[in-house]
């Protein structure tokens, strides 16, 4: 279990990075914006890959070591249509120990996931508005799809190429996914295209 976490923070890092030097560059940039939109769509081009990579990765393993013995039992991979899976479950673990504990509570497996699923896709729309300019219903679209064909993947074992599923199916996801999509789409156009549109009037004004 430690090298699929060792793994996944690597994927986390290398987009976090890829994220920050499209950032930088549309903040530095400004004047050479033509020029250099190429190469920051070759970035994004990266981001997407490593972004994809770590979703897939991180959605799909660690599998079964044992398949037939693991689908002689496939209540384990059940579905969760709870779309408010992870605030009921901690409603119940503060209602269990009757006390609050802000340390426990976002430090639990529970809410760890639920912040997992927030950011897992936010780097996919935050590279698609940077390199090819989409817009927030695309970021929407692109989310919700991207989370649907993931928990149908869990669902049917990889499409059928699993003899059995080993993954939950979990309806909060869906829309915690595509929240985490449209975020990364706001996070490019809310706070580095404006950075980018103020260097264009200084100039201008210049």
């Amino acid at each position: 279990m430690k090298l699929y976490f060792y793994i996944f923070v690597a994927g986390v890092f290398a987009a976090s990075l890829i994220m920050l030097a499209i950032a930088v560059a549309w903040r530095v940039l400004p004047q050479h914006r033509d020029r250099a939109e190429p190469h920051l769509r070759k970035l994004a081009w990266a981001g997407l890959v490593v972004t994809l990579c770590m979703v897939i990765f991180v959605t799909h393993f660690p599998i079964p070591d044992d398949f037939e013995a693991y689908c002689e039992f496939p209540w384990r991979a059940r579905r969760n249509m709870d779309v408010l899976h992870t605030w009921n479950q901690l409603n119940l673990h503060i209602e269990r120990r009757g006390e609050i504990d802000l340390v426990r509570i976002i430090t639990s497996g529970t809410a760890v996931q639920f912040g997992l699923n927030l950011f897992m896709l936010a780097p996919c729309a935050f590279f698609l508005r940077a390199g090819w300019r989409h817009g927030l219903w695309t970021a929407l679209a692109i989310g919700f799809g991207t989370s649907m064909a993931i928990e149908t993947s869990q669902l049917t074992g990889i499409f059928g190429i699993m003899p059995c599923a080993y993954r939950t199916f979990a309806t909060e996801d869906l829309w915690a996914n595509t929240l985490s999509a449209v975020m990364g789409w706001f996070a490019f156009h809310h706070i580095v295209s404006p950075l980018l549109k103020r260097e264009d009037k200084e100039d201008t004004a210049s």
